[in-house]
């Protein structure tokens, strides 16, 4: 996931570069990640070295500028694990924070799975506050932590999320999914926390699992 919110191909630029990301040498990467809803490689995971690696995410060379680097730092990953890799904090300090996954548990009948991951830097901590169902689903989730999954009923049609700072009832970002039962979601906070404009925080979503454990 990339969530660094300055990363501009050039001091002028008016939209956020897209990010390649290599492990060691090795570009894993096809298409830019774009900034907050790209996730590459899409619907599965990249399958990748275990070991002793370095990560490394740049801005491609464009037109108008030359490669930039973001963030180049060693990563352990264990053979057989699931990891999500999340780009965060601002150049020229980026760096990125590892999410062991655990895709195993089974969601009852009618629910699926939430949670939040921050990635917001300045934010301290924010409460993932459930819209739609008038209930606060994970409390107190620091910058560069993810919570666990939480089942909540699917419910009818499109359920509506927001950050919040904790202990505060003001929805500081929203974003709406459209849950189907067994699912995973990850809800993603980025951007600068108290910024404005193009590094305002916002959320979006992405689906970490498609499919329950047979």
């Amino acid at each position: 996931m990339h969530a660094v919110p300055n990363a501009l191909a050039t001091p002028t630029s008016s939209t956020q570069a897209g990010l390649q990301v290599y492990l060691g040498n090795t570009k894993i990467t096809g298409a830019n990640v774009t900034y907050g809803g790209g996730v590459y490689p899409g619907l599965e995971y990249a399958l990748v070295p275990s070991g002793n690696l370095s990560l490394k995410a740049v801005i491609p060379a464009g037109t108008s500028n030359p490669e930039i680097a973001v963030v180049n730092a060693p990563v352990t990953l264990s053979a057989g694990k699931f990891y999500t890799a999340v780009i965060t904090d601002t150049i020229p300090t980026a760096s990125f924070f590892l999410i062991e996954e655990n895709f195993s548990p089974v969601a009852d009948s009618g629910k699926y799975f939430v949670r939040l991951v921050n990635a917001t830097p300045k934010s301290g901590a924010y409460d993932l506050y459930g819209v739609t169902d008038v209930a606060t689903i994970a409390s107190n989730i620091q910058y560069k932590s993810a919570s666990a999954f939480t089942q909540i009923f699917v419910g009818t049609g499109s359920r509506t999320f927001a950050i919040r700072k904790p202990g505060t009832t003001t929805n500081i970002a929203t974003v709406a999914i459209t849950p189907t039962p067994g699912r995973m979601y990850s809800i993603l906070s980025y951007g600068i926390d108290g910024a404005t404009g193009l590094r305002a925080p916002k959320v979006t979503f992405f689906t970490s699992r498609f499919q329950s454990p047979q």
